[in-house]
């Protein structure tokens, strides 16, 4: 085949046209830093879509607003108290304890004779990351008891389910993007699962919330051992609190 002038491999002919041609050196880390720093809000900000709006509770959040004051603050608050190099080695600890937790749960499931040894993948990586976020957010690897052999209870699948039920909508195809007059008639749907997913979601997240709120106002904590703690001690200038439920 590679006698005929038709098959002949055509990158032969490029790859010696390239040798031959001038080269020329781009220091590519320099222009992208310079790229974020000339057009940065452009690749930061999101655009405004009902599936958004809805999920951020009217984008009171960093990753899902526009550009702008809310964007600002939330921009701030991440990036000082939550996402600082700081904050992701004091929280290493908890991360490495659900590793190990991983590991015990897929030990057993492999020496369980109920389930011929089997593993269900799927379900061991969702819950793995939803533990792990519980874990550097709350605290806590299960909003309820759990089960016997350290997989996810009846509220962490609800919870995590309600996760992933949101993320499955996130800027899909919405018709009332493009036509908002129609929202409130949910052509496609979307509105009311994110609504209800969203209800599931906080059904297990809020009262944690204000339970932790209180043992802050009551002086039961005096330590910040996870990121809702950090989130609750950050004040404005006259000592009041910073963000609001």
């Amino acid at each position: 085949m590679d006698t005929q002038p038709h098959a002949r491999p055509q990158h032969r002919n490029l790859l010696y046209q390239a040798r031959q041609s001038p080269r020329h050196h781009c220091h590519f880390s320099r222009t992208f830093q310079r790229v974020l720093e000339e057009a940065g809000a452009v690749f930061d900000s999101r655009p405004d879509a009902i599936s958004a709006q809805i999920t951020s509770d009217g984008y009171l959040t960093l990753a899902l607003s526009p550009s702008g004051d809310q964007w600002a603050k939330m921009r701030m608050v991440m990036r000082s108290g939550v996402l600082s190099n700081a904050v992701f080695q004091r929280l290493h600890e908890k991360r490495l304890e659900e590793a190990d937790h991983l590991v015990r749960y897929v030990y057993k499931q492999c020496k369980n004779p109920d389930s011929n040894g089997s593993v269900n993948v799927r379900d061991a990586a969702r819950h793995y990351c939803g533990n792990v976020i519980r874990k550097m957010v709350f605290g806590e690897r299960f909003f309820g008891s759990g089960m016997a052999d350290g997989g996810a209870g009846v509220e962490e699948r609800e919870h995590v389910d309600g996760l992933f039920a949101i993320l499955s909508c996130l800027y899909g195809f919405a018709i009332a993007d493009f036509l908002p007059w129609l929202v409130v008639l949910d052509l496609d749907g979307h509105k009311k699962k994110i609504t209800n997913a969203i209800k599931n979601v906080r059904r297990y997240q809020d009262p944690e919330i204000k339970k932790r709120i209180g043992m802050w106002e009551k002086g039961l904590k005096s330590e910040e051992d996870d990121i809702l703690d950090l989130l609750i001690n950050l004040k404005k200038s006259g000592n009041e609190p910073l963000l609001s439920i």
